[in-house]
């Protein structure tokens, strides 16, 4: 029998909106991410055409950067929360609400599988205990629907199969496409160990903003760590610029969260980035209230590589400063700043 964690330690964030895609942060803004190739289904998958350099970090990109980076997502012209409240929190008619990218499709992935899971177990057919193949039809706590077809072997915990969501809509978010899925369960304790889905070209939509996405996610549940990495392209709809997220992943262990990856922005290029303290979170507040983040560009003219780094000041406060000619030294800081001036 297959059956969700109850006890997650992000099972705060598994009810947040995606405004994909895109790891681990996202803030208020769409995507346009990208990846390349083709796919199973025939669907062709995004592209990214972008700069794939390493981008100089300037005094007049720097935060730009920084929030593409940590949010996963082309920036807009303000942050808004990425915890659970915003779920609540009044969103402008221009500037779409974004969480962590890749809680936001864990999440939405995870109401899908959940479900075909729960179809599984009430039925308790045959078909899902001797590894037959079961197809049926789920349906979003908001709306739409999604077919799917499941293949599970009971004396392994090896499962897989594939979605297509018709509209499909969990916690406010909808997704239009198809996603591939496969995944291991401890049969011991009933719980996932781990989960992967692949996707071409998979619309979603929140607040009536659109993106489309392109890539994989890989959640991996075993022990007190999880830890969720996402490889993909993101597009704001209907043709807009691409963004690659690569290598993005985010592990949450309790109420800390770090984040890790590379982001291609088309026009920049790319800034690698790591949490050098972790962050705190709370679905009581909007914005991490702790840690420091650093973000890593090309080779200035002083013989070493530009750098930034954020600083969470408090869950209401924020602090970046930047080194762009890589001599070691800050040129740009920001001093303490209300996290939605970044």
């Amino acid at each position: 029998m297959l059956k969700a964690k109850a006890d997650l330690p992000f099972s705060g964030f598994v009810r947040f909106r995606i405004t994909i895609g895109l790891c681990i942060l996202l803030w208020s803004s769409i995507f346009a991410c990208g990846g390349g190739g083709g796919s199973s289904d025939g669907t062709a998958a995004l592209a990214y055409t972008g700069a794939t350099t390493p981008a100089f970090l300037t005094v007049e990109n720097s935060e730009t950067l920084i929030g593409e980076s940590f949010r996963g997502a082309l920036t807009s012209d303000s942050m808004v929360p990425f915890t659970a409240m915003a779920l609540t929190t009044a969103v402008d008619e221009t500037t779409p609400v974004s969480n962590p990218i890749a809680l936001d499709l864990q999440a939405a992935f995870v109401a899908s599988l959940h479900q075909v899971v729960g179809t599984s177990q009430e039925g308790g057919t045959a078909a899902i205990a001797t590894a037959a193949m079961q197809t049926s039809t789920v349906n979003g706590d908001c709306g739409g629907s999604a077919s799917y077809s499941v293949n599970y072997n009971e004396a392994s915990g090896i499962f897989s199969g594939s979605f297509s969501y018709y509209g499909f809509c969990s916690g406010g978010v909808n997704l239009s496409g198809s996603a591939s899925f496969s995944g291991r369960m401890d049969i011991s304790t009933g719980f996932f160990d781990y989960f992967s889905f692949t996707f071409s070209s998979l619309t979603t939509s929140v607040d009536g903003f659109s993106n489309t996405i392109s890539g994989t996610l890989e959640c991996d549940l075993q022990g007190s760590d999880i830890t969720t990495t996402v490889d993909m392209v993101v597009q704001q709809s209907p043709g807009g610029q691409i963004c690659w997220l690569n290598n993005y992943t985010v592990q949450v262990t309790g109420s800390q969260m770090e984040l890790s990856g590379r982001f291609y922005d088309p026009v920049h290029g790319y800034v690698d980035f790591v949490t050098l303290t972790p962050l705190t979170i709370s679905e009581s507040s909007q914005f991490p209230s702790s840690g420091l983040m650093e973000f890593t560009g090309a080779v200035g003219t002083e013989g070493q590589q530009t750098k930034a780094q954020l600083l969470a000041i408090s869950s209401t406060t924020c602090r970046v400063t930047a080194d762009i000619d890589g001599d070691g030294i800050n040129d740009y800081d920001t001093g303490e700043i209300l996290w939605t001036e970044l």
